[in-house]
Order: structure tokens, then C-alpha cells, then sequence
């Protein structure tokens, strides 16, 4: 059975008798054996709970499909840059060698999730105070504190059409600020106060290097070739705005 959103998932998983629940965007092309794939893993590996395959764009580059949960980790990898060293990394490692490593991560992103029933029910499912983002990290956290395994497995292939642009500056800004804020009540529902404020602090210290990087690249760059750093300069600028924001409540 395929879901997607918070509180659709909860229902529809409430009035499901299935052993394994596909929880998925709209815009993701399943490319052939990635559901069978993904099912068998969890057959075979009863002490996981959650598992999700890797994601391309429609171009076929590799997309970001997990992550570390918000906290020390990813705070130490967001002040030194890590986590852009580590995706450029890990798409010329696709691309060139096809490297397929079935690994436990921190979470999982939620474009496409198979999930046990039993693991669901066991943490109550997904927490609905969450609006859009960051939902998929908190429930793949309740997972891991009930002992399941989360597994992101390459053999498993998706499509995700996801990265759409819109010239719609204020409707972005929005989503940055959902974005944001519901790593912020992660954060506050699992964290300490020191740790959340100091991995508050990585994410504006993080955007806004990424942010003056793109602006020295820009400033560099023939005309013809501007287009991709005022993209992420517009990507970046907001976010910067909006930690900005989520930084001074915790003063």
C-alpha cells in the first residue's frame, strides 16, 4: 500500500492489514524490481525496520536519499563543510563505479520508505506535529530507540522528480522556513538545549559560508555561466535569514 503526509500515512496504516507499508511521493518513478528489491530486504533482515533505496534525478545523477540525524554529528560535518565534500563524493563514486554498499544510516528521506507494520505500530507511527519536513527523521529516531535497524539499500532504484524551480521567491521562502523550523522542533522534542543550540549554530554558520562561497564564485563567472550560482545564491540566502530567526528564539 503506498501513503504519503503525516497524518495520511497514520490512517491509512491504522486501516492496513499488510505486513510491509510503502510510504511514497507522488513524483517518484519506480524503476523494475526496486519494490521487490526493498520488501525482500526486510524479509530477510528481521531486526529492521525501515528501509529505502537510492534516488536519482530525471537526468540520472545521484540524489541525496539519507542523512545523519540533527545533533552533534551532523553539526561538527555542517561547521567543516563535510556533508557537500560527501554528496559530491558519493555522486562521482555512483556514476563512475556503481558502488552499491547496503548500509545503516541515520534516517532515511521520505520520497520512498518500506516499512514494517509491526516496527510502525511498536512507535505510534509518524509524528503529526510535524507539517512536511523532517518527519522521516524523527520517526526513523523512535525507531532506533526501539531497537530497529534503518537500512538504505542502492540495490534499489528510484526516480524522484524532485529540485523543481519556481520564480516564486516567496513561496520558496516558505518552504525554508517549514524547512527550518521543523529541524528546530526536532531538535526540541529530542535534544538537549546545548546541543540543539549549538547544531542551530552549524546550520547558519554552514549556509551562510555556503552562501558567500556561491557569491565569490558568481562574482568570478562569465555571464553565460551565472545561472547555476544565482540559483544557489537565492537557494542559500533565505535559509540564512530563516537560521538566523530560529537561532535567536533559543536566546
Amino acid at each position: 500500500m503506498l501513503f504519503r503526509s503525516a497524518a495520511a500515512i497514520n490512517t491509512g496504516v491504522k486501516e492496513s492489514n499488510a505486513e510491509f507499508i510503502i510510504i511514497s511521493n507522488n513524483d517518484v518513478l519506480y524503476h523494475p524490481n526496486s519494490i521487490e528489491v526493498l520488501v525482500s530486504y526486510l524479509i530477510k533482515n528481521r531486526d529492521v525496520g525501515i528501509v529505502g533505496p537510492q534516488q536519482f534525478y530525471l537526468d540520472g545523477k545521484w540524489q541525496y536519499s539519507y542523512g545523519n540525524l540533527p545533533g552533534w554529528l551532523l553539526a561538527f560535518k555542517n561547521i567543516f563543510i563535510i556533508n557537500t565534500f560527501q554528496h559530491i563524493f558519493n555522486s562521482l563514486i555512483w556514476s563512475k563505479f556503481k558502488f552499491k554498499k547496503v548500509k545503516e544510516v541515520g534516517y532515511l528521506d521520505g520520497a520512498v520508505l518500506v516499512v514494517r507494520k509491526s516496527a510502525f505500530s511498536q512507535v505510534n507511527g509518524f509524528d503529526e506535529d510535524y507539517f512536511f519536513y523532517t518527519e522521516e527523521a524523527d520517526f526513523c529516531y523512535r525507531l532506533k530507540k526501539n531497537n530497529w535497524k534503518i537500512v538504505h539499500n542502492p540495490n534499489a532504484t528510484v526516480t524522484h522528480l524532485r529540485g523543481a524551480t519556481t520564480s516564486d521567491s516567496n513561496y520558496f521562502t516558505n518552504i525554508v522556513e517549514k524547512f527550518c523550523s521543523s529541524k528546530s522542533l526536532f531538535c526540541k522534542k529530542h535534544l538537549s538545549r546545548f546541543e540543539t543550540k549549538f547544531y542551530v549554530t552549524s546550520e547558519l554558520l554552514n549556509t551562510f559560508i555556503m552562501l558567500i562561497t556561491w557569491n565569490l564564485i558568481n562574482f568570478f563567472l562569465p555571464d553565460k555561466l551565472k545561472n547555476k550560482a544565482e540559483f544557489k545564491i537565492n537557494f542559500f540566502k533565505p535559509q540564512v535569514s530563516q537560521w538566523l530567526i530560529e537561532y535567536k528564539k533559543l536566546n
